[in-house]
């Protein structure tokens, strides 16, 4: 705990170096030391920020500590270092997207069986939440019969999510779903560090083949 300890007694100090661990982050090539260095990082802002968590720092520490395993293969590898090395890399991979698959199907499981959020109540209490709701949605949860709507739509995609991430032709849809969900969330109880941690994870799913067509689709055709 000694990030956390840092933090508490010289916040000052404790930004800067960990400002300047991640910028290391991103112009080395990546190591097991470096990703067990950014999962300790992680994990002691979840301390940190326990009293006041909503939920962010618990799903980036968890990426982060499957992430450790994401050696990826070089060159000079041998055969069986290589096979090695592509297996770890894709069980870490497997490995975070279920923990982002867990997340939603038990999260909305835990919604289907709240009356509270099969009545639509549930979106009835967010107005209430003063230190969170944007106030420029007063009054949109004011009606019981959209509060069902929206709380059964929430229930419905986080099951489905947990499902059809994996078929290769609901992958897409179901990612740009979660991604409006998300910007929804982000704007309405101003939790931009939740959904920006989720919109983020999406990319786990993402295929080779779904980056060739990404980039196909902004690349300008040749003359």
């Amino acid at each position: 705990m000694a990030q956390a300890y840092l933090a508490d007694k010289f916040p000052d100090v404790f930004f800067i170096v960990s400002g300047c661990f991640l910028v290391l982050l991103l112009i080395a090539r990546s190591t097991i030391v470096l990703r067990v260095l950014f999962f300790w990082l992680t994990f002691n802002l979840y301390i940190v920020g326990f009293p006041m968590s909503d939920g962010s720092d618990v799903v980036l520490f968890m990426l982060a500590f499957w992430s450790i395993l994401m050696v990826q293969a070089a060159q000079s590898d041998s055969g069986i270092t290589r096979v090695t090395r592509v297996t770890l890399f894709n069980l870490a991979l497997v490995l975070c997207q279920l923990q982002v698959v867990f997340i939603y199907g038990v999260s909305g499981f835990d919604k289907m069986m709240s009356e509270t959020w099969r009545t639509g109540v549930a979106f009835a209490y967010i107005e209430h939440l003063e230190f969170m709701y944007n106030p420029a949605f007063v009054g949109v949860f004011s009606s019981p019969v959209w509060n069902t709507v929206l709380a059964w739509s929430t229930i419905l995609f986080e099951l489905a999510f947990a499902l059809l991430v994996w078929n290769n032709r609901m992958r897409i849809p179901m990612l740009v779903i979660g991604t409006v969900f998300h910007l929804f969330i982000w704007f309405v109880l101003n939790l931009p560090d939740f959904s920006v941690i989720m919109i983020l994870s999406y990319l786990i799913f993402l295929r080779d083949s779904d980056y060739h067509k990404i980039k196909l689709r902004f690349t300008p055709p040749l003359p």
